[in-house]
């Protein structure tokens, strides 16, 4: 994830940091990522799945609880990815094998 440029990326850290000085707001922070992983994912085919709507309303919500003054985790507003070997309940959950292709997390 980049703020500078694509050459220059951020840490999680300096993420957070940018997002509570309300520098950049947790919905530009993940339009980025977005951004980001529509430009690597056709060469690399790291991501198994992306739930780009989803992501984009929890950084609503993120940003909302900013807005309000609300306490927050220190990578409030900061994207994740989830690897796909750890469970999402209600989510595709394959762990990295075809034979999983019809698994849904429970958890």
């Amino acid at each position: 994830m980049t703020v500078r440029s694509s050459e220059t990326p951020l840490s999680a850290v300096e993420q957070a940091r940018l997002v509570r000085a309300r520098t950049i707001s947790p919905v530009e922070l993940c339009e980025r990522t977005i951004d980001r992983i529509s430009v690597v994912q056709p060469r690399l085919n790291c991501l198994a799945h992306l739930w780009a709507d989803d992501a984009l309303e929890q950084a609503r919500s993120a940003a909302e609880s900013i807005a309000r003054d609300e306490p927050v985790g220190p990578l409030h507003g900061v994207p994740v990815l989830v690897k796909e070997t750890t469970p999402v309940c209600g989510r595709p959950w394959t762990m990295g094998s075809l034979v999983f292709r019809d698994t849904v997390a429970d958890r």
